[in-house]
């Protein structure tokens, strides 16, 4: 009898365990910072869409359809077209956390970013990092709702 609640509970245990993805047992602040470097050496578009919420993702989808038409390109084309931008942001901004404050389901971050590929830029700004703002929810992990970044 103790041994079958003993394994019982440690299948419960386990169950628990590998239920949770690893994104909901980091800091958001890690989560993004994962995200980053996935974007910077590129991934496909729908594992880079599972690090956005369910609002956002809709939000893109909803919006393919209205790039299409005015880029006049597929939908391959138009995500291809965000993907190369993307990446090439992240490559140029090097990014270091600032601040990281989690209210509840949501995660607000602050990153001084530096143009690594145009440094001129930041001496015309008197070395003043930019910054980078980044709101996350907890949607059975962290994931991306809003990004703002200085370009």
């Amino acid at each position: 009898m103790k041994l079958a609640i003993y394994l019982a509970g440690c299948g419960l245990l386990l169950a628990a365990c590998s239920s949770n993805d690893s994104s909901s047992m980091l800091k958001p602040s890690r989560v993004y910072e994962q995200y980053n470097e996935k974007v910077i050496h590129g991934m496909p578009f729908e594992q880079e869409k599972s690090y956005y919420t369910d609002a956002k993702q809709a939000e893109v989808e909803q919006k393919i359809p209205q790039y299409m038409q005015q880029m006049k390109k597929s939908r391959e084309q138009v995500i291809q077209i965000y993907q190369q931008m993307s990446q090439s942001v992240a490559k140029c901004k090097k990014i270091q956390l600032a601040h990281e404050r989690i209210e509840g389901n949501s995660a607000y971050l602050t990153y001084d970013q530096t143009d690594i590929c145009n440094p001129n830029t930041n001496t015309l700004q008197k070395n003043a990092p930019q910054k980078q703002s980044v709101i996350m929810r907890n949607e059975q992990g962290w994931k991306i709702h809003q990004v703002e970044i200085a370009l």
